[in-house]
């Protein structure tokens, strides 16, 4: 797949994201001494972005429709064509996107839309789970906790590059990967004891799954142009 100069330059932003939280465990006081009150606000912030991601998971775009921002830079004659086509699982109903929608109880759904909002409400639990519970894990638990979530992202990343995909593990990587950010988030706030580091690991995880989002769309996008028919709905 030949990456364009959007999904190169996410590709970039979010492998620097990963030294500099490498290098926020490494180069930063190790505290355990907060309020309890910043992990409060921590887990509300942590919570509420995950509630917006469930929002664009089952409703894409519906952003851009908000603000009237129209992106469809396709001929008339093809906006047409793209009108007319249907529909399965947020995926033209087209044969070249058949391993990219699951069908549950006769109803057709986005595997990887699917499997981030499960792992949202996955993690939404996990974090409410953390906050009522205040366990005491030690530093190299949560250091392990910090490796595994950069891995399963990198590994996210890899998986939709590729050309032949399969459902099952795509709707697993993708709940893994919300998952990964809650590890990530939790464990930079309990090594560093600080409040505005959670804040950048979240703000991080909205970089990994635009950059999850831009590899996707370059994906669907290079499907259309190799495909003989010409609605083009990427």
């Amino acid at each position: 797949m030949i990456l364009n100069k959007n999904a190169i330059l996410y590709l970039i932003l979010s492998t620097i994201t990963f030294f500099l939280t490498i290098m926020i465990i490494f180069f930063s006081e190790t505290s355990t001494n907060f309020p309890f009150i910043d992990r409060i606000i921590l887990g509300l912030v942590f919570i509420l972005s995950c509630i917006l991601g469930v929002s664009f998971a089952i409703y894409p775009g519906w952003l851009s429709r908000l603000f009237k921002i129209n992106r469809n830079k396709y001929p008339k004659s093809i906006k047409s064509m793209r009108n007319k086509k249907k529909y399965r699982g947020h995926h033209p109903d087209c044969d070249k996107f058949r391993d990219h929608v699951v069908e549950i109880n006769e109803k057709d759904y986005c595997s990887g839309c699917l499997g981030l909002t499960i792992g949202l409400m996955i993690a939404i639990i996990l974090m409410i789970v953390y906050l009522l519970s205040n366990p005491i894990i030690s530093y190299r638990i949560y250091l392990l906790m910090v490796f595994f979530g950069i891995i399963i992202i990198m590994i996210n990343f890899f998986e939709i590059l590729f050309k032949k995909r399969k459902k099952i593990v795509h709707l697993i990587l993708n709940i893994l990967l919300i998952v990964s950010f809650f590890l990530i988030t939790i464990s930079i706030f309990e090594i560093t004891g600080k409040l505005t580091f959670g804040f950048i690991t979240i703000i991080f995880s909205f970089l990994w799954i635009d950059t999850r989002a831009q590899l996707s769309f370059l994906k669907h996008r290079i499907i259309c142009l190799e495909c003989k028919h010409e609605c083009k709905m990427y």
